[in-house]
């Protein structure tokens, strides 16, 4: 049974990085390119890839039991999809 949890949890770390890795690529690609009207989409990109990181550091504080820690991550992922759902509107409308 620890061996299996060990295993999600190898299992949640690779995707986090792979995830985490591949958002921010894609980010600055389009952040840092000759066309100027995809530096919305690379902003897009890079507010998400934080609002990846605060549920993986909310999961984490979650299982090792530090309160202050997870309403602290619960607060940057409500601030992130705030600012997320600004952007969107500000770049669709």
């Amino acid at each position: 049974m620890e061996n299996l949890s060990k295993d999600k949890e190898k299992a949640i770390k690779i995707s986090y990085g792979t995830i985490t890795a591949i958002l921010l690529t894609y980010s600055f690609i389009m952040i840092f390119d000759e066309q100027n009207h995809n530096d919305g989409t690379g902003s897009l990109l890079l507010i998400i890839a934080f609002i990846f990181k605060g549920f993986y550091d909310l999961f984490y504080s979650i299982k090792e039991k530090t309160k202050v820690w997870a309403v602290l991550d619960l607060l940057f992922i409500i601030m992130a999809l705030g600012v997320l759902v600004w952007a969107l509107l500000n770049y669709f409308i």
